[in-house]
């Protein structure tokens, strides 16, 4: 299914931490791959681009179709997902015992992936089936100038 040209912004960085998320489960099956190198990796595409994309699927996407019931177990599964994956960051960034890094890696990066594949299968077409024109035009609008505002380089 092609994407609604508003929600691109979206999909697009679902793209770049999907690559990632896969890069790490393919390190983690690597024994000479260090996790620092995975950690770092994580670290830098969580703050310039996961943690702000968390934000603006809840602050701009999610609630209009909340106000207007639409979606609701989809965008529910959607935001416990962002919890544990914000659960499981804390985790990877305080490192710890190195059996309990990896496997917080693992769930981390197999929680992406099926985390961004239910958006794009099924919550992202959902939204776009049932949110008013209107409505996905406010989102569009909205969306670009947060991502406009939060590029890497850009000051507040």
């Amino acid at each position: 299914m092609k994407r609604d040209p508003r929600l691109n912004p979206l999909s697009w960085q679902h793209q770049r931490t999907l690559a990632l998320a896969h890069r790490t489960v393919a390190a983690l099956d690597k024994v000479s791959v260090p996790l620092e190198t995975v950690t770092v990796d994580i670290d830098m595409l969580w703050r310039q681009e996961i943690e702000p994309h968390f934000h603006a699927e809840e602050t701009i996407l999610f609630p209009p179709a909340q106000r207007l019931g639409l979606c609701q177990d989809a965008i529910e599964q959607v935001l416990r997902e962002h919890q544990r994956l914000h659960e499981l960051f804390r985790l990877i960034e305080h490192g710890g015992a190195l059996t309990d890094l990896h496997c917080h890696l693992r769930e981390f990066a197999e929680l992406l992936i099926q985390h961004i594949r239910f958006e794009e299968r099924t919550v992202f077409p959902a939204l776009e089936k049932v949110l008013p024109e209107e409505q996905l035009e406010a989102i569009g609008r909205d969306l670009s100038a947060f991502h406009e505002q939060t590029r890497p380089g850009t000051i507040p």
